[in-house]
């Protein structure tokens, strides 16, 4: 399919609320952007043209490619979000914005040091940004730590499941955080690299 991925991967997730909605379905949609990421190509970019010869053009890009990413990256997340909006499923549907590690060679991590692949909290430390309408209000912000393992939990807890005792979650549930504004729960993460 031609196209810029970013934009293809926000129309078909589009795609698949609509028909989730239409047919009154519950459904997971699990959109995970690319953008922005290596290699460092706008909307406008043609890789052909280029005659790119790797995807790993880790070098390549600039500040002016990479705010076009992120304006396009923005852009796609909000058709997503109005998607909800129209087919009346946003107070229904938790939405989560997170990375799955620091920033790359653009990106600003002050006031931290690091980036992405380092054990700095510049390459650890990402936003996590989570909508839920009439559950969560908006502009609110926790100082709760978390970590990636801890969105089953969560999202089980406000299914209103449980897990299964024999099989014990590795992360906690964030819900009274998110919803009720709890008090931070003092824990450590550790990571181990190579």
């Amino acid at each position: 399919e031609v196209g810029y991925l970013t934009d293809l991967m926000g129309d078909h997730a589009v795609k698949a609320i609509d028909g989730y909605a239409k047919e009154k379905q519950p459904f997971l949609l699990s959109l995970h952007f690319n953008a922005p990421h290596w290699p460092w190509e706008g909307p406008g970019d043609d890789a052909e043209a280029q005659k790119l010869t790797t995807l790993n053009g880790h070098d390549s890009g600039s500040m002016k490619t990479y705010a076009e990413m992120v304006t396009r990256l923005d852009y796609n997340v909000g058709k997503v979000l109005k998607a909800l909006d129209a087919n009346k499923i946003a107070s229904n549907t938790i939405v989560v914005f997170t990375s799955d590690n620091g920033g790359e060679r653009f990106a600003d991590t002050w006031p931290f040091s690091g980036k992405k692949t380092e054990l700095l909290e510049g390459g650890l430390r990402i936003p996590a940004l989570v909508r839920w309408p009439g559950h969560i209000k908006a502009g609110t912000t926790t100082n709760q730590v978390g970590v990636t393992m801890d969105w089953m939990p969560t999202f089980l807890a406000a299914a209103g499941g449980a897990p299964d005792p024999a099989y014990p979650m590795d992360g906690m549930s964030l819900l009274p955080q998110l919803t009720q504004g709890a008090a931070p729960v003092p824990r450590r993460l550790y990571w181990r690299y190579h």
